[in-house]
């Protein structure tokens, strides 16, 4: 049965050798750079640079909509978390951190976390729920923040 995986690896940053590729199908680099190092390793490769669309701002929310529509501070920082409420994403962190500091919080999404950290939320900590195309946010945002106890990007 093992025989009949394909085994994939996606290379994200630079090593100095890559032995663990030598047993793979196929090998991503996720840019142009990677992949020529790859090459000098006789590691052949194929290349996938941004996996998702560039957002190119034209139709993301801007800084003063955000503070507008969810009654944010406006001279704080706005930061934001997108992702399924659930445990591994620790946002329970996040927004106990966020409690003392003066930043604003936008977490984007849902799941079965969401009862547990609505304890959570005040004045400058909102959790907005699930948003259609939700890298709009990051265009108005001063930084997205990823807190996850592990996380497969």
């Amino acid at each position: 049965l093992s025989r009949s995986i394909k085994k994939l690896v996606t290379i994200h940053g630079f090593k100095e050798n890559y032995p663990s590729v030598k047993h793979v199908d196929a090998v991503i680099a996720v840019s142009r750079d990677i992949q020529t190092q790859l090459q000098k390793q006789a590691v052949t490769s194929t290349c996938i640079e941004n996996g998702i669309d560039l957002f190119s701002g034209d139709s993301g929310i801007l800084r003063a909509e955000l503070i507008a529509n969810y009654d944010l501070t406006p001279d704080w920082p706005i930061l934001i978390c997108i992702g399924r409420l659930a445990k591994v994403k620790a946002y329970s962190n996040v927004m106990k951190a966020c409690q003392t500091l003066p930043v604003n919080l936008i977490i984007v999404g849902d799941g079965p976390e969401k009862k547990a950290l609505k304890e959570y939320e005040s004045e400058h900590i909102k959790l907005i729920g699930h948003q259609h195309n939700a890298r709009r946010f990051l265009y108005g945002a001063d930084a997205l923040v990823i807190n996850s106890t592990r996380e497969g990007l």
